[in-house]
């Protein structure tokens, strides 16, 4: 969404890792243009990403705000 509007990629940085190196949790924020939009956590990074890239993409009003709003719609 951002690469279509000429806007700079977003960013993912893991800020927090937890648990024993088997069972590990990652937390990780998506930024960008020094923005925090959205944080996600998971077993791994990439969980932890597409978690943190959906809360992005509903701040910015890419896709709704909560699931009972989609299941109104249809």
């Amino acid at each position: 969404t951002t690469q279509a509007k000429g806007q700079p990629n977003p960013e993912y940085h893991v800020i927090m890792e937890k648990g024993p190196d088997h069972h590990k949790e990652f937390t990780v924020e998506v930024v960008l243009e020094g923005k925090s939009l959205g944080k996600g956590a998971g077993p791994n990074k990439k969980k932890a990403e597409q978690k943190a890239a959906r809360q992005a993409l509903k701040k910015l009003g890419v896709l709704p705000a909560n699931k009972e709003n989609q299941m109104r719609r249809k």
